[in-house]
């Protein structure tokens, strides 16, 4: 009888485990996903902190529309 106690125990552990795996997944997905729509911003971000802040960046990036 003991060995009936103990599937049906194993058996509503398989089923919490399958539901959490599934929020994991979903979690995980949510954060590919904002990631890969936040990452040209920061890209642009970063090219921007890197090239305006610079002064002779700035010129030597300009320069070339001037002539």
């Amino acid at each position: 009888m003991t060995s009936k106690v103990s599937d049906s125990g194993a058996g509503v552990a398989g089923v919490a485990a399958a539901k959490s795996g599934r929020g994991r997944g979903v979690i995980a997905w949510s954060l590919v996903v904002i990631a890969s729509l936040l990452m040209p911003l920061a890209l642009v971000a970063f090219w921007g902190q890197r090239t305006l802040t610079d002064t002779e960046r700035y010129v030597q990036t300009v320069a070339p529309l001037v002539e």
